[in-house]
């Protein structure tokens, strides 16, 4: 007897560390100190900055993210004569104790999250819904229904928008601060009658 597992539409979530160099690095958490953020009625959640195009603030910065971006979705997903452009971006900023509320980014491709300092998770969950429900006696990527990634310092995450996310609450002592942007296509791209002029 043979058996073997394949996987089927598996979702990922890009990495890359070492991103930027350390004065780049700096730059952006000085960026995101410097912001006024909107606070939440419950002092457990996390702040957003109000502006909401940040990435704009430090174009080489951002130009260096998209340019990492090209080269992720080409290798993962073989795409090409696509341009790619940075929407919306923010800074969030996360005091000891508090996280955020589960969510996701409507009206975008990619989503991804910069880290300038060692940083709390960001979590994952699956928004496929169980219909059995056995014990297990552990966890494997074919019954989990979440998933929790730590990042380091100067590191990057890319997830698809529609991926149900938050920030994990901040066990630290200190200050959390990310930016976190969404991504999309621009100019002409598709084909067929699924070809979109931008």
């Amino acid at each position: 007897m043979t058996r073997y597992v394949q996987n089927l539409f598996p979702t990922p979530l890009g990495v890359t560390n070492n991103l930027l160099s350390e004065e780049d690095n700096n730059k952006i958490l000085d960026l995101c100190k410097s912001l006024d953020y909107m606070q939440d009625a419950d002092a457990s959640k996390s702040e957003a900055s109000y502006e909401r195009k940040i990435l704009d603030q430090v174009s080489d910065i951002k130009q260096t993210i998209i340019k990492d971006f090209q080269d992720y979705i080409f290798n993962l997903m073989r795409v090409v004569n696509t341009e790619f452009a940075i929407g919306s971006s923010w800074a969030t900023k996360a005091q000891p104790g508090t996280s955020s509320n589960w969510h996701k980014h409507s009206n975008y491709f990619y989503s991804g999250v910069y880290y300038p300092q060692e940083s709390s998770p960001i979590e994952f969950r699956t928004q496929d819904l169980e219909h059995y429900l056995f014990q297990t006696d552990g966890i494997t990527p074919y019954n989990s229904r979440a998933y929790t990634h730590y990042p380091e310092k100067n590191s990057l995450v890319y997830f698809k928008s529609n991926m149900l996310h938050r920030i994990a609450e901040n066990t630290n002592n200190a200050v959390r601060y990310s930016v976190a942007f969404n991504i999309m296509p621009i100019g002409e791209h598709g084909f067929g009658d699924s070809i979109v002029y931008g």
